[in-house]
Order: structure tokens, then C-alpha cells, then sequence
């Protein structure tokens, strides 16, 4: 239903920020002066001083166990001071008149003089706007965020049932995504030391990119059928892994880690910090949500939140959330574990810990 909403909305003018402007209106943003100062300063809860600047690109590459060139959309959040300019748009779907298209990128503002980086993977037949009230956020506070277009995977390209590949595809679009921005060498950002968050089926990509470990035999005898063939070349991506070491921290959102990919314990592989999000009215994770806990709190960092009264979208396009809480609470956490484990902040320990609350709404356990 959710899809079908969309696609009423963006075939009359555009989804987006309320505004009377013209669909594709030049928009103007509160021209104040923009008080910088330490970003490790600056309120978790709140919006950082920045405007948000985007930018959108093209990246064709050869993955791993296919015999043919791949592209992908990457798409670029990111701190701007510019005031005016053409309105995002995301796929051809979505209009965000709260971000600027191709602005200025402003100074990065941390310490380091380099932007910090998060990247996103989107969720089953989404883009990598559907979350983009986190990505504003973050370049708000000065980050920049990286974002594929999963190819094969997304709203107006999706191909059923999945290739069996596209369980690793995922995480190599996420690594070149990262390597095509970097190749532009158009922005000073630290993309050795990335904060990956992924939404529903992003929950595989986070967990695959973290570093779990594939039960290959399980996914030959289940997985690889006539429908859904698999080469020998695939399965041996799936024996190596795709773990990114750039990555130091993720957040999988409204999903579960699956034991038909990475067996019972391909999980506990994993050696980063994760936060993994979940709502108490998501149909999709009420049942596993729990079992997940249980299975990952052994793991060296684990920390789990859930927002009750969150669907599934509350991570990702958003639902009835009366209360409004979605930016303040999701995006709180992710820049929260960013600042923590990117940039080496101790101040936002008690938010992780959960001895600082972000909202009576969150229930935030830790693993032993």
C-alpha cells in the first residue's frame, strides 16, 4: 500500500517538504548566519547548523562472480552554507525541497578537516532517498552520506524473485559506491572509517558488510534453484564474505538477521559495534526481534533498540507518528554511534548506554 501512495503523490507533482512553489521551483532557505563552532559540541537531539547540499551520479562496474558490468545510482547528502538552488529530486520520485541540488559543499567543520562519512543501503524495491529525513540530518551536523541505488532491487526496476547474487550484490554497491566518490576526489572526506545503516532489507547489507559469515552450504541446497540459479563463481563470493573494513560501525533498521544466509551462527563474526533498531509495530520484526537479541548479545558490542508504537516506514518513508518522533529518534542513535565510534566522542556514551533517554518510547538493551 505504501508503494502505491507513493506513486499516487509523485505522479501529480512530486512527494517532499509542504511548499506552495512550482514542482521545479528554485527553493530559498533561511539566509541567517551559520554559527559553526565544535561539532562535538552541538545538540544529538537537534539539527546541526548546515544546510544540505546532493548530488547525484552514475558508477558502472564489474562485480565479483558475474560475467557482466553492473551500474549503479550513487547518490551524495552533505553540509552546504548555500541558501538557494534547485530542489532535490530522488529517482525520478520523490522531491525534497529541504535540499539543495548540486549547492556548494560547505568546509567540513570537524576537527580532523575532513567530512565523516555514512552510508545507507535501502530496503526491498526502495531508493536510497526513502531515509532521507536521517541523510539531511547528518549532513546537517556536517557528515556526508554515500547512497547506491541497489540495481535490480528498487521501486521502478525490481526483478522477482531476487537472484540469489543480489544477497552479496548489495554490499559490493555500498564498497563501489564508496570507491566511485572517492575516485571523483571532489570532497575531503575520512572514508576509511565509515557508519553503515541499512533499512529492512539493508538489515542483510549492514549485517554482510559488518562481517558475517555466509552458511554457503545452506544457501546451494535452499537457496540456488532452477528458478533461482547460481554459478560457482557466486558461491565463492559468498565463501569469501564481503565485509568492508572501512566500515567501523552499523545500524541495521526494521530487520532481522537471517539464519537461510548466514546460518545459526554466521553472526557472531562480526567484531564492530551495531545498533540494531527495531519497532514494536513493525509486523515484520515483532516476532524476531527478541530472538535476535538473544542470538547477538554475546557478540562484543550489540545494542538493540525498540520504539514502541514504530512500523516498519518509521525508519525509512515514515508513518502515523503523532508525536513526530521519527528524525529525533532514529536519527539521535545514528549520529550518536557515528560520533562515538567515527570521530572517538565519549560524551554521547550515556545515550548508547541508554543512561541518557532520547524518548520514553525507546526501550535500549545492551548485550553481555
Amino acid at each position: 500500500m505504501k508503494w502505491l501512495i507513493l506513486l499516487a503523490c509523485v505522479a501529480v507533482v512530486g512527494c517532499g517538504s509542504p511548499s506552495g512553489d512550482p514542482p521545479d521551483a528554485s527553493v530559498e532557505r533561511d539566509a541567517g548566519p551559520v554559527e559553526v563552532g565544535d561539532p562535538l559540541t552541538w545538540a544529538l537531539d537537534e539539527a546541526g547548523p548546515f544546510r544540505v547540499g546532493y548530488q547525484r551520479f552514475e558508477h558502472t562496474y564489474r562485480p565479483d562472480g558475474l560475467d557482466a558490468d553492473r551500474t549503479i545510482a550513487v547518490h551524495v547528502w552533505y553540509p552546504t552554507l548555500d541558501t538557494s538552488g534547485a530542489p532535490a529530486m530522488y529517482g525520478g520520485l520523490v522531491r525534497d525541497r529541504d535540499v539543495l541540488t548540486d549547492a556548494t559543499p560547505a568546509e567540513p567543520a570537524h576537527a580532523s578537516g575532513r567530512y565523516p562519512v555514512h552510508v545507507y543501503s535501502h530496503g526491498h524495491r526502495g531508493f536510497a532517498g526513502v531515509s532521507a529525513f536521517l541523510h539531511r540530518r547528518l549532513a546537517s551536523h556536517g557528515w556526508i552520506t554515500i547512497a547506491p541505488d541497489h540495481t535490480g532491487n528498487t521501486l521502478l526496476d525490481n526483478v522477482d524473485p531476487r537472484p540469489v547474487a543480489l544477497y552479496y550484490l548489495r554490499s559490493l554497491d555500498v564498497r563501489a559506491a564508496v570507491d566511485a566518490f572517492v575516485a571523483r576526489d571532489e570532497l575531503d572526506a575520512d572514508t576509511d572509517h565509515l557508519l553503515l545503516s541499512g533499512h529492512s532489507f539493508g538489515t542483510h547489507t549492514a549485517w554482510a558488510s559488518a562481517g558475517a559469515t555466509f552458511d554457503v552450504d545452506r544457501i546451494e541446497s535452499e537457496s540456488c534453484t532452477t528458478e533461482t540459479p547460481c554459478t560457482e563463481e557466486q558461491l565463492d563470493v559468498f565463501r569469501a564474505g564481503v565485509r568492508d573494513p572501512r566500515i567501523v560501525a552499523a545500524v541495521p533498521m526494521a530487520g532481522i538477521v537471517s539464519s537461510d544466509w548466514f546460518g545459526e551462527t554466521g553472526h557472531t563474526t562480526v567484531s564492530i559495534p551495531l545498533l540494531a533498531m527495531t519497532g514494536s509495530a513493525d509486523a515484520n520484526t515483532m516476532s524476531g526481534a527478541e530472538v535476535q537479541f538473544e542470538r547477538a548479545s554475546a557478540l562484543a558490542d550489540f545494542t538493540w533498540i525498540d520504539v514502541e508504537g514504530a512500523c516498519h516506514e518509521f525508519f525509512g518513508l515514515g508513518c502515523d507518528d503523532p508525536a513526530g518522533e521519527q528524525e529525533r529518534v532514529v536519527a539521535t542513535y545514528v549520529l550518536a554511534l557515528g560520533r562515538r565510534h567515527v570521530l572517538g566522542d565519549q560524551s554521547v556514551t550515556a545515550v548508547l548506554e541508554g543512561t541518557s533517554a532520547v524518548s520514553d518510547r525507546v526501550t535500549l538493551r545492551r548485550g553481555e
